[in-house]
């Protein structure tokens, strides 16, 4: 899947009803030998399905200790810094907000702590049916930097990032954020992202990196359609081999 494209799922729900009169029925060029078949009253409609799941209960309570090396050679004469992050949860809706807390100690260090830095990461994997091939597209959601702390310093606190409601596809226009899936065909998943960088040369990149994996659930809320509920007051003609028809196209909305 080139980079510039994104992968969504879409469902329709499609409706006719046909005569027995063979003038009803009209050549359509994106239905090629099916004119027999393709009834002039049709229409369809976009509809959003969610999956009946409830956030369980039990949630993930992270906790990991970083110790960062700075300056020295070979890690001989270096000075340490220890910094503790701890994850409440693992399992969010969009909209709900990531909470970590970080308790850092440089006290034995001369070497500041540069910043803290959060990312949050979609990653969608699909497989070639034909090939088996996977391929991987990943998008950065949020990214924040926060202040670090001083050379023999001490600090405790408490972050909170917001998971966005939507997330902006391929044509620039804002779409409900997808839910974590794990299927055979393609799978959605997310990773948050901490980097701990101390401001020494020593200290490549972005510093250390810790990851916790997130699951995000569909929105449970009801999204009300657009689309009117009446009759368009223009049809597009179409000449087939019957005479003009006319079908219903999507920007001939209700005036």
């Amino acid at each position: 899947m080139p980079k510039d494209e994104q992968f969504f799922v879409e469902y329709l729900i499609r409706a006719q009803f046909t005569t027995l009169n063979q003038a009803d029925f009209l050549i359509d060029p994106r239905f090629p030998g099916k004119f027999t078949e393709v009834s002039r009253f049709r229409g369809w409609r976009k509809i959003f399905v969610y999956a009946p799941q409830n956030k369980p209960q039990h949630q993930i309570y992270f906790e990991k200790k970083i110790t960062h090396k700075a300056g020295g050679l070979m890690g001989i004469g270096s000075y340490s810094s220890e910094t503790k992050l701890t994850f409440k949860q693992n399992q969010f809706f969009p909209g709900e907000s990531i909470k970590i807390y970080i308790e850092n100690d440089n006290s034995k260090n001369k070497f500041a702590i540069k910043n803290f830095k959060f990312k949050l990461f979609r990653i969608i994997t699909t497989k070639d049916p034909l090939t088996g091939e996977l391929k991987t597209v990943t998008d950065k959601l949020f990214a924040f930097k926060e202040p670090g702390v001083e050379a023999h310093g001490k600090t405790k606190r408490d972050f909170e990032f917001k998971i966005p409601m939507t997330y902006p596809d391929s044509k620039k226009k804002d779409v409900p954020l997808q839910s974590s899936w794990m299927g055979d065909v393609f799978a959605v998943g997310y990773i948050f992202n901490v980097y701990v960088k101390v401001q020494s040369m020593t200290d490549f990149g972005e510093g250390d990196k810790t990851s916790l994996p997130v699951r995000i659930f569909a929105t449970p809320e009801l999204i009300q359609s657009q689309e009117p509920y009446c009759i368009p007051t223009e049809w597009n003609p179409y000449q087939d081999n019957f005479g003009i028809c006319y079908l219903y196209n999507e920007e001939n909305a209700c005036s």
